[in-house]
């Protein structure tokens, strides 16, 4: 699940121009920096990175081991995007509570509280 953590104006790199043709890989299970971020109960592998897009996007691969997640937050600058890969999430997006299973996805716009949390056994990823 791609989280927005740390998608801010200071970490821009380049214009869109400086940028093009520079695709890139990032392997399963491997973060783009190969930077470990191990917070709120999971492991986080940034696949894209804000530097890469010029601030529009970041996306982050999250493997949950243990229930339960980040407590209920927003983000003043970003959306936050989450779809399941694996396991069974309850996300909370305002007042709104809804269970999401493989295949699931759900929107938390800015400036709106949310949060989510792993509720089945196995291992989870969003």
């Amino acid at each position: 699940m791609p989280l927005a953590l740390r998608s801010g104006a200071a970490e821009l790199a380049g214009s869109p121009e400086d940028r093009a043709g520079k695709g890139f890989r990032v392997a399963a299970r491997e973060d783009r920096y190969k930077e470990e971020l191990l917070i709120m109960g999971g492991s986080f592998d940034l696949k894209v990175s804000a530097k890469d897009t010029g601030g529009g996007f970041c996306l982050y691969d999250t493997i949950r081991k243990s229930k339960g997640g980040p407590a209920l937050h927003l983000h003043h600058s970003q959306e936050e995007w989450f779809y399941v890969i694996r396991g069974e999430f309850i996300v909370q997006v305002g007042v709104e509570t809804m269970r999401l299973n493989p295949g699931d996805s759900a929107l938390a716009p800015r400036k709106i509280p949310h949060a989510f949390a792993k509720v089945s056994d196995e291992e989870g990823q969003l």
